[in-house]
């Protein structure tokens, strides 16, 4: 029994550094409080059904822990929104609204902010336009982002005209958004902009120029950092992917 303590005590501090190693703050809760029975669905969720499974049950928890902070938050804010009817309290509630994906709130909330003074406030309409967007709004955002590039033609231009680019792709007007992307192919952070160009291109039937701007941002990701290559992932799976479909090797 003394050897049984001391050997469950190690693989117990093994499995808590591990834990903490990897930010897993709830499991290293669970392993000190049940250590024997933690310790073995530890070793099973994380070393043999593998880290991918296991993140996304964590994440499921996180999710739903951050779902019911929202919520505590919204009703918080909902509160204080009665007492004081003000653009700000309307504008904290509308953000909180979009945490949880709640756009069609958002939008109303947004839209009540557009008022006065703050008619024409850049922020706000920024706001406006990607819970318009998420919402699948896609003729009205780009109407609230037109207006904010002309307004405002240097308010993150990037981030507006990116945005403006997936309206007009998911309304359907091919040409717009592929001229709106080609405008911040060089300056948009990331790959997402050229990988969803170049996708647009293949939809578009132009797969010698969309091959050329996949194979480009897999010959560029070579030279990239490793936590580069882990941020975009995404997207350098979607351009190798692509170039496999049309038979070219990477």
């Amino acid at each position: 029994m003394y050897w049984y303590g001391i050997l469950l005590l190690v693989i117990e501090i093994i499995f808590i550094i591990h834990a903490a190693f990897h930010r897993r703050l709830i499991w290293l809760v669970l392993i000190v409080l049940f250590p024997l029975v933690s310790c073995i669905i530890y070793a099973i969720l994380f070393f043999i059904l593998g880290v991918k499974f296991t993140t996304h049950i964590e994440s499921s928890f996180l999710s739903e822990e951050n779902r019911q902070k929202s919520s505590k938050r919204i009703n918080e804010l909902k509160q204080e929104l009665d007492f004081s009817d003000t653009i700000s309290h309307r504008q904290a509630l509308a953000e909180e609204y979009m945490k949880i994906s709640n756009y069609s709130e958002a939008v109303q909330l947004y839209k009540s902010c557009l008022t006065g003074i703050f008619k024409d406030d850049s922020y706000l309409l920024f706001e406006l336009a990607k819970a318009l967007f998420y919402n699948m709004c896609y003729n009205e955002a780009k109407e609230v982002l037109s207006k904010l590039v002309s307004l405002y033609p240097i308010f993150h231009s990037d981030e507006v005209t990116f945005f403006l680019a997936r309206s007009y792709e998911e309304a359907g007007e091919t040409e717009h958004a592929l001229n709106t992307y080609k405008k911040i192919l060089r300056s948009y952070p990331g790959e997402e902009a050229r990988c969803r160009y170049a996708t647009l291109l293949m939809k578009n039937g132009n797969t010698g120029e969309a091959g050329n701007l996949f194979r480009k941002i897999i010959d560029d990701a070579k030279s990239a950092t490793n936590s580069y290559k882990t941020e975009q992932k995404k997207w350098l799976d979607i351009a190798a992917n692509y170039l496999k479909d049309l038979g070219i090797s990477e």
